[in-house]
C-alpha cells in the first residue's frame, strides 16, 4: 500500500519514474437522448524530472523517439519539445504555488505506434514533503486547441473522498456545452489508483457525464503492458 499523507487521506505517488494505469472510461449522454458506452484505456504516469530513467525501463517504451509505446514532450504544454517540468512550474508560480524541490507527475495517454490523442492530461504537483499542492488539467478539443486549468489544492477541496475542484470552462470543447466545467477527483493515486469525473452543467443543451477509473503498476519489460 502507498504511504498515506497525514491529515489529508491521500496517498503518496509511486516511486517509479513511470507507471502504467489500465482501466475503463465511461461516457453517458443524459439528454436529449440517453446513451452510454464504456471502453478500456491505458494511461501513463510519468515523473517529469526522471524522463531519462523512464527511457530505460522497457524496450517497448521510449521517450521522445519512436517505439511501440512512447512519450513525447512536444505532445504537451507549449508543444515545442521544451521542458514540461519548466512549463508546469511557470503555470504554478502564476497561481502562487512554488515547488522547487517537489515532484511533478503527468498522467496521460502514451503514443501507440506514434499516434495519440489526449483529451485530458493531468499534472500532479507535489511539494517536497510529498503533499499534493496543485493539479493542472490540460484539456484539448478535436480542433487542436488546448487550455490548461491550474488548480492549487485548497483545504476546503479535500475530504475523505479525495479532492473535488471546479473551474469555469474557458474554451469550446463539445457542442452547446456552455457554462462551467466541473472535474471531480477522488482518491488520486491512492493505492496506485485514480478516479476522475467531468460533466457538463444543467444549462447545457446536451447534458452528459464521463468517468474514468484505473489501477496502475510500475512500467517494466515483462509486466504492466496490456497483453
Amino acid at each position: 500500500m502507498a504511504d498515506r499523507i497525514p491529515n489529508l487521506g491521500l496517498a503518496r505517488p509511486p516511486e517509479q519514474p513511470a507507471s502504467l494505469y489500465r482501466g475503463d472510461v465511461m461516457h453517458a449522454r443524459l439528454k436529449p437522448v440517453g446513451h452510454r458506452f464504456t471502453y478500456r484505456v491505458m494511461s501513463l504516469l510519468i515523473d517529469l524530472d526522471r524522463l531519462d530513467e523512464a527511457d530505460t525501463m522497457s524496450s517497448l517504451f521510449r521517450i521522445n523517439r519512436g517505439a511501440l509505446f512512447s512519450f513525447c514532450e512536444r505532445d504537451h504544454g507549449p508543444r515545442d519539445g521544451s521542458s514540461l517540468r519548466a512549463h508546469a512550474d511557470r503555470l504554478l508560480q502564476r497561481h502562487g504555488v512554488d515547488l522547487p524541490k517537489g515532484r511533478i507527475l503527468l498522467l496521460c495517454y502514451p503514443r501507440v505506434l506514434g499516434y495519440v490523442f489526449n483529451p485530458l492530461s493531468v499534472y500532479y504537483c507535489y511539494d517536497e514533503d510529498g503533499r499534493l499542492a496543485g493539479l493542472i488539467y490540460e484539456v484539448r478539443n478535436t480542433f487542436g486547441e488546448m487550455h490548461s486549468y491550474v488548480c492549487p489544492v485548497r483545504p476546503h477541496e479535500i475530504s475523505a473522498a479525495g479532492i473535488r475542484q471546479t473551474e469555469t470552462k474557458a474554451f469550446y470543447v463539445i457542442s452547446s456545452a456552455a457554462g462551467d466545467r466541473q472535474s471531480d477527483w477522488r482518491d488520486p493515486l491512492r493505492s496506485h489508483s485514480t478516479v476522475a469525473q467531468g460533466r457538463a452543467t444543467p444549462r447545457a443543451a446536451i447534458q452528459g457525464t464521463g468517468t474514468g477509473a484505473s489501477r496502475g503498476r510500475g512500467l517494466s519489460q515483462d509486466r504492466g503492458w496490456p497483453w
